[in-house]
C-alpha cells in the first residue's frame, strides 16, 4: 500500500506547501508527493469548464478544487492505495507533519472505510447557509445540530466508497445552485446561522448522510482538529510513546555542590550546562571543558540576577555527538559523551515539575492537549516509586505527547536565602534545551490556562506580530479556593468552582506565569523572564490561569506552594478565596472527549516470534508496527520479522525477562499459503514453474538464503519447519506461549492479558471454511508426503489426528 501526499498552492502558499511536502516525506514516511501549482490547475479542463467559480479569489474558488486534485491522483495509483490531502496553508499557518502517518492510515482503513476526515468543535448549522441545506435535502435539526468536519487534511483510500463521495462532492461544487459560494441564500437564514464554510459545508452534508444511515462512523478530533499531528500521535506504536530522559549531571568531588544538573549539545551545536547557583561552594570562573585536542575552553556565563541558576554556554562548534570532559580548577570532574538534542519543533509546549502529583496529572494533560498544547516536559522531582509508576501509566495513554525527565535534585539549593533551584533550573533547561519551539508554557499541575473571551490558540495567534520583540506573555493568576471545604477525588474541576473576586496583576508579587518565547528569554525565575526582551502582560479576560491551590494542600508542601493563599494553620481563607461562583472552566472541561488519546498500550515487555505465514502481518498491524528486521532493546515490544528465537536470545540481553509468544498453524494449510503467496503475489520463478502438487513432490524447495540472522541453505534449515523458530538445537522450547491459528482470537486475548494490553478491536470471529478448502489441494499421495516430511511440526503442535480426506 502506497501513501501519496497531494497539495495545491498559489504563490502566497508555496513555502507552506514545501514545508508540508518535506515533513511528510521525512517524518510522515509517505511514499511520494503530488504538488499542484495554481498555474498547473488553470490548464485543466475542470478549471476551464468552471472558470467563473475558480476566478473567485476566496479559497481560489472556495476550495472547490479539492475533490478534483484527489480524484486526479486516484488515476495514478492502484486500488487500495492512499491519498493524503493537506492544505498548503496561508503564511499565518505553520502546517507540517511530525509523525509516521501509516499507523493512523491503517486505523482509518480498519475502522472508517478508508476515509479519514475529522469532525471538529464547530456547529454545522452555524457554519452552513440555508440554501446548502435545502438543495442537498439536509435542512433538518439533526444536520443543523451536528458538528462540522474540517477539510484542512483528509485521508482517502482508492475504493468505491471514497470515490463515490469525492464524485458527489465535486458535482455539488460545480452545481448551478452555487451552494459552494458566498452568494446569499434565496431562502431566509436560520437564526443560528453565522457564516458559510463552502467545501466543508457540502462535504459535511454528504458524510452525515452516511453517518445517519450507519454506513460511516464519525472520526472525532483529538485536540486542535486542523493539526493532523494530534491524530497521528494517538496511533503511534508503543516504541514511540512517552520518552524518559535522564539528565547528565556533574557534581563536585569534594563537596555536595552540583556544577550542572544537565549538560547537552543544543541545536546550534554548542555545549550548554544548566545547574543551581552555589557561590559558597563553587568558583564558577574555574569551570572549563575539553574535547578532542581543544583544552580549557571557558564558558560564556549568563548572569542570573536572582542568583538561582547557573547557565553556561560554551561557544564551540562540535558535532552531533562529542566526548566532553568537564573540569574544575584544571581537574577533570566528569567525562561524558554528549548528544545533540533532537525533537520536532511545535507551536506550544508546556514544562512543569512535580512531586507525588500523579492524582492530578491525567486531567491536566487531557485539558491542555484539548486547548492546543502539543507536548509536555514533565520533570519528576523525587516522587515516590509508586507515584512515578502511576505517572508512566498515565503517559502511556497519551502517546507522543510527553517526555518524562528525572529531575531528582534538591528543591532548594543550600544558599543563605530561599532558592528554588530545582524549579528554576527546570524552567531554564526547558528554554535552552528545547528553544526551537515557538512558545513554552511554564506552569504547575494545579494551574489551568483559561480564556473567558477567546482561546489559547487564538491569543497566541493574535500575538504573532510582536513575538520577536518580547520574552513572552505573562499570564495573570486567578486564585480558586477550596469551595468551602468541598470533598473531591478526581472530580476536582467539577467541585472547585469558587474563586477570589479579582485576578492578580502581572506586576512583581502578583505571581503570574508565562508563555515564553525561548529565543528571547535568557533567564527565567519561577514566574517570569528576568533577563531578555520585555514582557507582554495579558488581561485576565483574554487569558488567565486558574490556580487550584487546594489540590496541593498538605502539611509537607503547602507552605512552599500556596503561601500567598493561606492563613495560619495551612487552611484556605474562604472569606477571601471562595467569594465568587465561577464554573466556566468546569463546564468547558465537561465537553472534552474522554478518549482524547487511545487508552491502550502494553506495559510489560514482550517478544513476538514471527513465523512466516502465521499471522505476522496481522500482529504487526494490531500493534501499529511496520515490518522491520531489528528492534530497539528499549522498545516495549520486539518485532524482528521472521527471526528465529535462538537469534533473538543472542540479540537482546533481556530476552529471558520478556514474555515471548508465537503462532503455529496446520502444516498442510500453511504450505498452501506459502506456495500461493510466493507464486501468485511475489511471482518468484522457483514457484511459477510448479503446480502445488509438483512442488510437494519436488520436496518443497524454498528460496530463502540469508534471512534475519539465519543462513538457511548453509545451515541446512528450512523456513517451512515451524519448530525451527521455537526450539534451539538441543530441543529446548524458547518461547512462553504457543498460540494456534485455529484458536487465534482466544489465544490473542490470553497474550494481551499477559502484557497488560487492551485492544478494543479484538473480537471473536466465526471460523472460516479453510478446514474444507485446504484438502482440495491434496490427493492421498501428497497428503502423506507432507505427513512424512513435517512429522515433527505435526506431532509437536498437536495436528497428528488430521486425516485425509
Amino acid at each position: 500500500m502506497r501513501i501519496i501526499l497531494v497539495t495545491l498552492s498559489d504563490n502566497r502558499c508555496h513555502k507552506g506547501q514545501e514545508k508540508v511536502h518535506k515533513s511528510a516525506l521525512e517524518l510522515g514516511k509517505i511514499d511520494d508527493s503530488i504538488q499542484w501549482s495554481w498555474a498547473q490547475f488553470k490548464k485543466t479542463t475542470y478549471y476551464q469548464d468552471n472558470k467563473q467559480l475558480f476566478d473567485e479569489r476566496r479559497g481560489l474558488g472556495f476550495w472547490g478544487w479539492k475533490p478534483f486534485v484527489i480524484l486526479d491522483a486516484f488515476e495514478s495509483i492502484n486500488d487500495n492505495d492512499i491519498i493524503l490531502y493537506h492544505d498548503a496553508g496561508r503564511p499565518c499557518y505553520d502546517w507540517h507533519i511530525d509523525y509516521d502517518v501509516r499507523p493512523f492510515v491503517d486505523y482509518i482503513i480498519r475502522n472508517h472505510n478508508g476515509l479519514g476526515v475529522v469532525f471538529g468543535p464547530w456547529n454545522h448549522g452555524k457554519m452552513t447557509k440555508r440554501d446548502c441545506f435545502i438543495h442537498m435535502k439536509c435542512d433538518i435539526p439533526r444536520y443543523h445540530n451536528h458538528k462540522q468536519l474540517s477539510a484542512t487534511w483528509s485521508i482517502w483510500q482508492k475504493n468505491k466508497f471514497c470515490t463515490n463521495i469525492l464524485q458527489e462532492w465535486k458535482n455539488w461544487i460545480c452545481s448551478p445552485t452555487r451552494i459552494v459560494t458566498d452568494d446569499k441564500s434565496k431562502n431566509t437564514e436560520h437564526t443560528f446561522y453565522n457564516t458559510h464554510r463552502h467545501d466543508q459545508s457540502i462535504l459535511t452534508n454528504i458524510l452525515l448522510n452516511y453517518v445517519f444511515s450507519k454506513k460511516y462512523s464519525v472520526l472525532h478530533a483529538r485536540g486542535y482538529e486542523k493539526n493532523i499531528n494530534n491524530m497521528l500521535k494517538c496511533h503511534l506504536p508503543p516504541s514511540q510513546q512517552h520518552i524518559i530522559n535522564e539528565p547528565i549531571s556533574v557534581k563536585m568531588k569534594n563537596n555536595d555542590g552540583y556544577i550542572f544538573y544537565d549538560v547537552f549539545i543544543n541545536h546550534e551545536n554548542k555545549v550548554v550546562g544548566i545547574g543551581p547557583f552555589y557561590p559558597h561552594l563553587i568558583n564558577y570562573n574555574k569551570i572549563t571543558i575539553s574535547y578532542k585536542n581543544k583544552k580549557s575552553i571557558q564558558p560564556r556565563i549568563i548572569n542570573d540576577p536572582h542568583k538561582h541558576t547557573n547557565i553556561m554556554i560554551f561557544d564551540i562548534k562540535c558535532s552531533d555527538q562529542e566526548r566532553i570532559s568537564i573540569s574544575y580548577d584544571n581537574v577533570i570532574v566528569k567525562t561524558e559523551t554528549l548528544r545533540k538534542v533532537v525533537y520536532s519543533p511545535k507551536n506550544i509546549v508546556a514544562s512543569t515539575m512535580f512531586k507525588n502529583c500523579s492524582s492530578f496529572l491525567e486531567t491536566w494533560l487531557r485539558y491542555h492537549i484539548y486547548i492546543g498544547v502539543e507536548h509536555f516536559y514533565l520533570f519528576n522531582n523525587n516522587s515516590s516509586d509508586d507515584d512515578i509508576m502511576n505517572v508512566q501509566k498515565i503517559c502511556n495513554k497519551f502517546n507522543g505527547y510527553t517526555t518524562i525527565i528525572n529531575w531528582n535534585f534538591p528543591y532548594k539549593s543550600p544558599v543563605n536565602r530561599h532558592s528554588p533551584s530545582a524549579q528554576t533550573t527546570q524552567q531554564n533547561l526547558t528554554i535552552y534545551k528545547y528553544n526551537k519551539h515557538n512558545w513554552i508554557l511554564l506552569t504547575d499541575l494545579d494551574e489551568y490556562i483559561y480564556s473567558k473571551t477567546s482561546s489559547l490558540l487564538e491569543v497566541v495567534k493574535s500575538k504573532e506580530h510582536i513575538k520577536n520583540d518580547i520574552s513572552g506573555l505573562t499570564i495573570p493568576c486567578m486564585w480558586f479556593g477550596c469551595s468551602h471545604n468541598a470533598q473531591y477525588t478526581d472530580d476536582y474541576l467539577h467541585k472547585l468552582i469558587f474563586r477570589k473576586s479579582t485576578a492578580n496583576t502581572c506586576r512583581p508579587g502578583g505571581g503570574p506565569k508565562s508563555l515564553v518565547r525561548p529565543t528571547n528569554s535568557q533567564v527565567y525565575s519561577v514566574h517570569r523572564s528576568i533577563v531578555g526582551k520585555k514582557e507582554h502582560p495579558l488581561n485576565p479576560d483574554v487569558l488567565r490561569f486558574n490556580h487550584y491551590f487546594s489540590l496541593t494542600n498538605d502539611n509537607t508542601r503547602y507552605k512552599l506552594i500556596a503561601s500567598a493563599a493561606r492563613r495560619k494553620g495551612n487552611h484556605c481563607d474562604c472569606s477571601k478565596f471562595d467569594t465568587v461562583l465561577d464554573n466556566s472552566l468546569s463546564n468547558f472541561y465537561k465537553t472534552i472527549p474522554t478518549t482524547i488519546c487511545p487508552l491502550s498500550s502494553p506495559t510489560k515487555k514482550f517478544i513476538f516470534i514471527s513465523i512466516p505465514k502465521n499471522a505476522s502481518q496481522s500482529i504487526h498491524k494490531m500493534f501499529n508496527i511496520r515490518l522491520k528486521d531489528t528492534s530497539n532493546i528499549a522498545d516495549i515490544g520486539i518485532f524482528d520479522n521472521h527471526c528465529r528465537s535462538v537469534i533473538l536470545k543472542h540479540r537482546y540481553s533481556d530476552y529471558n525477562e520478556r514474555f515471548k509468544f508465537c503462532f503455529v498453524r496446520n502444516p498442510w494449510e500453511r504450505l498452501i499459503s506459502w506456495f500461493e503467496n510466493h507464486k501468485n503475489h511475489f511471482k518468484l520463478p522457483l514457484y511459477k514453474k510448479h503446480t502445488f502438487e509438483s512442488w510437494v513432490i519436488a520436496g518443497f524447495p524454498h528460496h530463502w538464503g540469508l534471512q534475519n540472522g539465519t543462513r538457511y541453505r548453509r545451515e541446512k534449515r528450512s523456513p517451512l519447519d515451524q519448530w525451527e523458530f521455537i526450539f534451539d538445537d538441543n530441543n529446548n522450547q524458547m518461547v512462553d506461549f504457543i498460540g494456534h491459528m485455529e484458536t487465534f482470537y482466544d489465544d490473542l486475548h490470553h497474550i494481551f492479558k499477559q502484557i497488560d494490553y487492551t485492544f478494543p478491536q479484538i473480537e471473536h470471529k466465526n471460523k472460516s471454511n479453510q478446514e474444507k478448502n485446504w484438502r482440495s489441494y491434496y490427493n492421498e499421495h501428497t497428503f502423506n508426503l507432507v505427513k512424512q516430511r513435517f512429522h515433527r511440526d505435526i506431532h509437536t503442535f498437536g495436528y497428528q489426528n488430521t486425516t485425509f480426506p
